[in-house]
């Protein structure tokens, strides 16, 4: 049902349409209501919140690893380094495993 502004009847919170108009003496057209209003106030922040420190948290254990993988290339690598070195220079290379 659509409603002009030739009705006499305006549309209330909860999808009925009543008979009274609105104060201001135009039509009421607020789109049906599902929830009570206030019941869900602010949820969208909470969410928001608690889903910014879990992304604040992972990107932390990303770069944390990563961290952990680039110390441990440059230990192989001082390793390789070393042991090329002293390979070079005709000494013997004592591994050990």
């Amino acid at each position: 049902m659509s409603i002009t502004p030739s009705d006499k009847r305006a549309t209330t919170g909860s999808g009925h349409v009543s008979s009274t108009p609105a104060p201001n003496g135009a039509l009421d057209r607020r789109l049906p209501s599902v929830a009570v209003p206030g019941e869900e106030r602010g949820a969208v922040l909470l969410i928001m919140a608690v889903l910014i420190v879990l992304l604040l948290g992972v990107v932390g254990f990303a770069v944390d690893l990563g961290w952990a993988f680039w110390n441990g290339l440059e230990i192989q690598h001082g390793a390789d380094s070393t042991t090329w070195s002293a390979r070079i220079a005709g000494r013997p290379v004592h591994l050990t495993e």
